[in-house]
């Protein structure tokens, strides 16, 4: 049976799942991948991955840009007292009537945005969980994962 390729529900590649799952297979077969390897191979108008990618480099440019700023704003933390680990100030949030960073603060104060970020939490759980579910080694944290009452709505 041939390989069926399909992307993550989160997924907004512009490209057919299966075209880029064989294209990725006939790389992986000629060597190791990496991320510079894929541009490289999708640079030519005709190939079968170009049209996931952004050539226009200003474009290209300010997306970079903005990916960077949701690095800083992921990873900038507050330092408190010395005997408490530096905490994270800025939270992605989407909701019906918030989509952005937040403060910690904040997602304390308003019940929306805590119960939003723990829904968002209960999805990255089970994502690890399903992602590295045949590492055996695992297995009582996945238990322990199974028993909790995620909401992921």
């Amino acid at each position: 049976m041939a390989d069926q390729f399909c992307w993550t529900a989160r997924c907004k590649v512009a490209i057919d799942p299966q075209v880029a799952g064989l294209a990725l297979k006939r790389m992986a077969k000629r060597g190791e991948l990496t991320a510079a390897a894929v541009v490289d191979a999708a640079r030519p108008d005709d190939a079968p991955l170009h049209e996931a990618f952004e050539w226009d480099d200003a474009v290209a440019a300010e997306k970079h840009r903005a990916e960077q700023a949701r690095l800083i704003l992921r990873s900038i933390r507050i330092v408190g007292a010395e005997d408490q680990e530096p905490e994270r100030v800025y939270w992605h949030v989407a909701t019906e009537t918030v989509d952005a960073y937040v403060t910690t603060a904040r997602v304390r104060a308003e019940d929306e945005l805590r119960a939003a970020l723990l829904a968002e939490c209960g999805r990255t759980l089970l994502s690890a969980r399903k992602k590295y579910a045949e590492l055996t080694e695992m297995a009582e944290v996945w238990t322990v994962i199974d028993q909790l009452p995620l909401t992921t709505v």
